[in-house]
């Protein structure tokens, strides 16, 4: 079934077993770790529900653009307190083939939708350079455990919070992208399985993360991925100007809980410059 929309300029597709997100195995899970032939992205793994199907895809300019993310309306095991958006991105698919962290950021600030947490790039995945990331490092956020968690069990969480202290993550994703093909392994805290399988899922303690409208803190953290995607290829002053896009279209966005909803209240220049940047990748995916 397709919903026509936007004057038939975009068209949401609901084929959900075409548009599923790919199974990333926990570290403890894979017998060898991936190897990349130029660098992998270490982002945070935020605790969310992945969204895909029909929410993350739309059919726009006759290019299929899947824009995979992290919704974080409802607590998990972790709380959030400071939240500036629903949904984080993580992944951006054209086609089929997944971009490269520097397109997906810029298309994610286009889509005025906050990109997930980039920790930084490292050239293999080792024990040393990943614990540095997935277990002395905090979350971008401030954080805590459920509170409904903590009522209930509070010895559980005097004894997470003991390990962790405040405002940690969940973990972290680390990625490679490869002829439009992403190779990846998470890693999670092992205590949030041993919790999870002690007292249950997250649906049975209901709370709600914070989530606040924010300019401020959402053109922070896009300007942090950006600066680090970009790195010395641009200016100050063209990283401000992406910064303009992306407050222009996130004052219409941030609320989004589809990429249907997101799309369809886009600014005019938004629409123009995504159009462009679609187009670009389409045409050459090796660089994408």
């Amino acid at each position: 079934m397709v919903h026509r929309n936007l004057r038939g300029v975009y068209t949401v597709v609901e084929q959900e077993h075409r548009l599923g997100y790919v199974k990333i195995p926990n570290f403890h899970e894979v017998r060898e770790l991936p190897t990349c032939g130029s660098w992998f992205v270490v982002e945070e793994k935020v605790d969310g529900k992945t969204f895909d199907g029909s929410s993350a895809c739309v059919e726009v300019w006759g290019v299929e653009l899947c824009v995979f993310g992290e919704y974080v309306g409802v607590t998990h095991l972790i709380f959030y307190k400071d939240l500036m958006s629903y949904v984080f991105v993580f992944d951006v698919r054209l086609n089929g083939m997944y971009l490269k962290p520097l397109p997906k950021v810029l298309i994610s600030t286009l889509l005025g939708i906050p990109h997930a947490p980039i920790k930084g790039f490292i050239r293999e995945v080792t024990e040393e350079v990943v614990t540095q990331y997935y277990i002395e490092e905090k979350s971008y956020f401030k954080t805590d455990l459920n509170p409904v968690v903590c009522k209930k069990h509070p010895q559980i969480c005097q004894n997470f919070k003991e390990l962790y202290g405040e405002n940690f993550s969940e973990g972290i994703v680390v990625k490679c992208y490869e002829d439009g093909k992403i190779k990846a392994v998470k890693y999670v805290k092992p205590e949030f399985d041993k919790i999870i399988n002690e007292i249950g899922r997250y649906e049975n303690y209901p709370n709600t993360n914070i989530v606040k409208f924010n300019i401020d803190t959402a053109a922070k953290l896009q300007k942090t991925n950006l600066e680090k995607v970009i790195k010395n290829n641009a200016s100050q002053t063209h990283i401000q100007n992406l910064l303009k896009l992306f407050i222009e279209a996130y004052e219409n966005t941030y609320s989004s809980k589809t990429i249907e909803e997101a799309v369809k209240t886009l600014p005019g220049r938004n629409k123009d410059m995504l159009k462009i940047a679609i187009e670009r990748c389409v045409s050459n995916l090796e660089a994408c």
